[in-house]
């Protein structure tokens, strides 16, 4: 039986692995200054019909999906559906040139703001939009992240307006897609280069992260 097939039959040991992985997170918030961890459920179902509920990125596949992108000086990061921000705090700890966060709940977006302001190591500006993510300019963009923030419908209208904006600015840009539930609508929509790269880091599961880019030096 596999690993993850054991914690499904003890509840003991799926608490106590629950309490690993989490206090990996608490552990990195601290030392970044920031509050990033807890699991919300606010949704906004009458601006966003399918949006889901905010849960942090592992740190360690942020770090893994950094060294991926390869952020460079020019570079304007987008986290589409920012949550708390700790995907903005990883990238401003990058040289680039601005962190973007787009956020539709008031309360997440406050606490992006504040652990914004307290980042230790912050070397990018932060800006967080509390808005809907389909009517968000992103013509400013070179990297979009997004962690499953909603579902296909709202997704097909976010990388539309990402097109458009392509179509009227020529770039080189990469979108990333935690967990792609939708990964037909990211092929369609952008018509770009995509890699699904399956990553692992114990004692996490192994994770699914596309990558879309118009880029061919990438890796």
């Amino acid at each position: 039986m596999s690993i993850r097939g054991v914690l499904r039959e003890n509840r003991a040991l799926m608490w106590l692995y629950s309490m690993l992985r989490d206090s990996f997170g608490y552990a990195n918030d601290k030392r970044h200054g920031i509050e990033t961890e807890s699991v919300d459920s606010f949704r906004f179902r009458d601006v966003c019909a399918d949006a889901t509920r905010y849960e942090a990125v592992p740190y360690w596949l942020l770090k893994r999906i950094v060294q991926v992108v390869k952020p460079c000086p020019e570079d304007v990061f987008f986290d589409i559906g920012c949550g708390k921000g700790r995907a903005l705090a990883m990238f401003a700890l990058c040289p680039i040139r601005k962190c973007v966060g787009v956020e539709i709940d008031p309360a997440l977006a406050q606490v992006a703001e504040r652990n914004a302001a307290s980042l230790k190591g912050r070397v990018a500006s932060i800006e967080i939009r509390t808005e809907n993510a389909a009517e968000t300019d992103y013509s400013l963009g070179t990297i979009y992240f997004m962690f499953n923030p909603f579902g296909a419908a709202t997704l097909a209208a976010v990388l539309k307006q990402i097109r458009e904006s392509l179509a009227k600015q020529p770039r080189k840009i990469c979108v990333v897609y935690y967990n792609p539930l939708h990964l037909d609508v990211l092929r369609a929509e952008l018509g770009l280069r995509v890699e699904v790269r399956t990553e692992k880091h114990f004692p996490w599961r192994p994770q699914k992260v596309a990558f879309a880019w118009n880029d061919s030096q990438k890796e």
